[in-house]
């Protein structure tokens, strides 16, 4: 029954949007390659641009035709708003992220204004089986809009400094228990001073920033003594960067037992690293120092402990394991340049059991040093074929293909795209199985230098 919901979703959606012509673009289409594309490299008060090349190819280099489209997505069928089939979530989601991501046009804000305040009438006369809407509970059942944190969220992302309008349409329309619940959801990405695992981050996020930016917005505006409650005293970046460390900051973090996967809180609230690709990834360094105070190895020597141990994680498939051993190794690829990383990643790899040997792989990937010779020739002779072969099946949507019309539209190709081009490149060099080679495909190689020379192709 699910199945057959969302293939109706799809198809209504696709019926809607057969008037852009034979050429059919959907509004989702941007959102497919955000883990193509790199981050971007503006400061958090100006809108984030990493998707507007790729808009650009997209829609035959009309960028703002892209966002129209996008528009069209959300606001053109405002029942969807009312849907609570799993596809209509995710459909939103998809354009909204997307969005934020488009640049620094008006248009962006005006459809996510409309579509936070829009409210579909379930009373429509729509004859759709009653399973498919749930009414939503409070005075009026009648009309509402179940996807609001969703449109807040990437308004929050896309909105101008210093966030007024946003600020002050949260404060005057909406009530004062909805307010409470997003400034509380609001509270976990911000950044505050007398939290000392905030001090331990030295370059905050994106997302962090603006949260809290939006915080000391709605506060000077707010009315509602438990709206104010609970926002507090968070941190207010103005426009300029985290200040440096309190006296002590830190020192109780040093001085707490920190668990193997401690770090792994602040992968979402630090900011990417700023090295290029075919260097490491050190974004959670200075966490980790700070966390640890380099006692027994720091963090990466105790997260080695844990993977490597007699009892290792990595042997378990009990609840909670998977995402435990996900946070393990999130952490110890964005860990900076130390041996000791890939020296652990090749002997979880290699480990007679490990239920998890491919998410191991992948984060070998994102730790190695380039060129990756010694991962891809242990891949090569220690790994078993058909398993290689599901690797490289699985790799290929994280790689740039040489003649993909939508992937020469990224200006700026993402860390883990360019690590997996250029590793699945390298076994092409070595791999001897036909129908292994055969599935490579055509991937771009992005060797070690810049893209400059990708770019003079197109």
């Amino acid at each position: 029954m699910k199945r057959v919901k969302h293939m109706v979703f799809g198809i209504a959606v696709a019926w809607v949007y057969a008037c852009f012509g034979s050429e059919f673009i959907p509004p989702t289409q941007s959102a497919q390659y955000i883990n193509q594309v790199a981050s971007t490299t503006r400061p958090w008060y100006e809108a984030d641009d990493s998707l507007v090349s790729l808009n650009t190819g997209l829609d035959f280099g009309d960028s703002d035709g892209m966002i129209q489209i996008m528009k069209e997505g959300l606001l053109g069928e405002p029942l969807q708003f009312a849907w609570t089939v799993s596809a209509a979530k995710n459909y939103i989601t998809k354009i909204s992220e997307a969005l934020c991501r488009s640049g620094d046009s008006p248009e962006i804000t005006n459809i996510l204004h409309q579509s936070l305040l829009i409210q579909t009438n379930l009373n429509c006369g729509i004859a759709l089986p009653p399973d498919w809407i749930k009414k939503a509970p409070g005075p009026d059942s009648i009309k509402t809009n179940l996807y609001r944190d969703i449109i807040l969220h990437a308004y929050i992302m896309a909105s101008p400094v210093p966030m007024t309008y946003l600020a002050e349409t949260v404060v005057k329309e909406f009530p004062a228990g909805q307010r409470k619940a997003w400034y509380a959801a609001a509270t976990e990405k911000a950044l505050y001073g007398d939290s000392w695992e905030d001090c331990l981050i030295d370059r905050p996020s994106r997302e962090v920033l603006r949260y809290s930016h939006f915080l000391n917005r709605v506060k000077a505006l707010e009315t509602d003594p438990e709206c104010l409650r609970v926002i507090g005293n968070p941190f207010d970046p103005g426009r300029e960067a985290f200040p440096t460390l309190a006296p002590g900051g830190g020192k109780e973090g040093g001085e707490r037992r920190v668990a193997p996967n401690g770090a792994a809180q602040f992968i979402s609230r630090v900011a990417p690293t700023a090295r290029p690709w075919y260097e490491v990834d050190d974004s959670l360094r200075s966490v980790n120092a700070r966390l640890r105070r380099d006692r027994d190895g720091g963090m990466v020597g105790l997260i080695g402990a844990e993977l490597l141990s007699q009892g290792t994680p990595l042997a378990r498939t009990s609840e909670g394991t998977p995402a435990y051993v996900a946070e393990l190794l999130g952490t110890l690829w964005r860990s900076g340049d130390s041996p000791e990383i890939t020296n652990i990643l090749h002997q979880a790899l290699l480990a007679p059991t490990n239920h998890y040997r491919e998410a191991t792989f992948r984060a070998y990937v994102m730790a190695s040093p380039v060129p990756m010779t010694v991962l891809a020739e242990t891949v090569v002779k220690e790994i078993p074929l058909e398993e290689r072969r599901a690797w490289y099946a699985r790799s290929g949507s994280k790689t740039l293909e040489t003649h993909n019309w939508i992937d020469r539209s990224i200006d700026r190709p993402s860390r883990e795209a360019l690590r997996y081009s250029h590793f699945l490149n390298l076994i092409k060099a070595i791999e001897t199985d036909p129908e292994c080679l055969r599935g490579l495909g055509d991937i771009v190689d992005p060797k070690w230098e810049c893209q400059q020379e990708r770019k003079d192709k197109k």
